[in-house]
């Protein structure tokens, strides 16, 4: 309500309103996940396993472009 028509308790009453309906489906989808841990685990794996593949590609460019590896897969005068 606009120009302050409503008190601190109502409009507090108001807010917690909004926040409970904007929140629900958040606390569906988390009680539903709840119910399967194998399959959040497993989520969480499988995203593991692609963030190392990227982080793996990534600091193979790194050190490439710092010239920490031969391009042609040997290793360099600094045995890395």
């Amino acid at each position: 309500m606009p120009g302050g028509e409503l008190g601190c308790a109502d409009d507090k009453k108001h807010l917690a309103e909004i926040m409970i309906e904007t929140l629900a489906p958040l606390r569906e989808r988390r009680e539903e996940l709840a119910k399967r841990p194998d399959h959040v685990w497993d989520v969480l794996h499988e995203g593991a396993a692609r963030a190392r593949e990227e982080a793996r590609a990534t600091m193979e460019q790194v050190r490439a472009a710092m010239h920490l590896v031969d391009p042609k897969g040997g290793g360099n005068e600094h045995g890395l």
